[in-house]
């Protein structure tokens, strides 16, 4: 039951938006509305064009994740750490909050794992990079990205490290599942198949 309680925290902390809440200390357009109308770091440089401010929204968005991981010493099962790091990324994503509208989880998702298996951020930035050089389609990379940087945990990670890793790529696949489809639609139009 206490483990049960420890992810409903999580989830709750992944909620808090405090991309949108940045945004609207300065006065900045609703994020859930504008720009690519979703509650992260990257909208908040959208919409303020403010390095300082985007990088503040980053860190407390990262720092999320990173709580989630820490909670995982007063959990009761080892298997806990799957569901804090799955919960933090939902909160993230959708947010009770903002009538669970949200980001990407990809700063959530970042802080909690630099906390529980750094090189899966290292592999995941260096594939993403690769694949945007490659490709020129930044959500084609991210699922690329998303998909090998899973493997890759799943053979040098041990459970539950490599289980959370996979639970929250999986999250975030699912958040940016719109924009792929966007980008698949818009390539396809472009190359003349629809």
């Amino acid at each position: 039951m206490y483990d049960v309680l420890l992810v409903v925290l999580a989830y709750l902390i992944g909620s808090i938006p405090f991309s949108f809440i940045v945004s609207k200390i300065v006065k900045a357009k609703d994020l859930r509305y504008h720009g690519s109308k979703t509650v992260g770091a990257m909208n908040v440089y959208r919409m303020t064009k403010s390095i300082p401010l985007t990088a503040l929204a980053g860190l407390l968005d990262g720092s999320k994740g990173v709580i989630a991981a820490l909670l995982a010493n007063y959990a009761s099962y080892p298997m806990t750490l799957v569901f804090l790091g799955m919960a933090v990324v939902i909160g993230h994503c959708f947010p009770i909050f903002l009538k669970f509208k949200g980001g990407r989880g990809v700063a959530a998702s970042a802080g909690f794992s630099l906390v529980v298996y750094p090189l899966a951020v290292l592999v995941w930035l260096i594939i993403v990079g690769l694949f945007t050089a490659l490709l020129k389609y930044k959500y084609y990379a991210i699922y690329l990205a998303n998909l090998l940087t899973a493997i890759f945990a799943l053979i040098y990670a041990s459970p539950p490290v490599s289980y959370a890793i996979v639970g929250i790529l999986v999250v975030i696949s699912i958040a940016s599942y719109d924009r792929l489809i966007d980008t698949i639609t818009r390539r396809t139009k472009h190359l003349g198949l629809v």
